[in-house]
């Protein structure tokens, strides 16, 4: 009995920091503000393109991403000339992250609920060390991912 209740801890706390950590991905990828931070970072000289143009490319792109626009492709005065802000290896990888995204929308959703369920069933019993453990489970796994990306 004991050994159950140290693996729901266990999860309740793995699906707890698992939940945070999509909801903060989720809010950077679905807000205004993350993308109203173009000007701040983007070279508008290495572009060609005016900084005045910044907002309404990241007006675009983040409408994209909520799914309110079909494309964050906009048209641009760029060296001087008319043309699109996105090439087309640029859009395919918009698409990527959009998908990826909404994965991780999708997965807070998952893990909210997981937590909501494991949570209802708590005892006095749950040690706190099984959650700890949890916790560090959950953070272990993006230094392995990250580990098995740059290898």
């Amino acid at each position: 009995m004991k050994a159950r209740a140290f693996f729901r801890g266990l999860l309740t706390g793995l699906a707890a920091l698992l939940f945070s950590l999509c909801c903060a991905a989720a809010v950077l990828f679905f807000s205004d503000s993350t993308y109203a931070l173009m000007p701040s970072y983007a070279d508008a000289s290495y572009f060609g393109v005016d900084a005045e143009m910044y907002p309404r490319a990241a007006k675009a792109l983040s409408a994209y991403m909520r799914g309110e626009n079909e494309t964050p492709q906009i048209t641009v005065t760029a060296f001087g000339a008319q043309q699109l802000l996105y090439n087309e290896k640029e859009l395919s990888h918009l698409f990527d992250v959009r998908q990826l995204a909404r994965i991780i929308a999708a997965c807070a959703v998952v893990f909210g609920i997981v937590y909501i369920l494991l949570s209802l069933k708590r005892t006095k019993s749950t040690p706190l060390k099984a959650y700890m453990c949890g916790e560090e489970a959950a953070l272990l796994l993006p230094a392995v991912l990250a580990w098995a990306a740059s290898t």
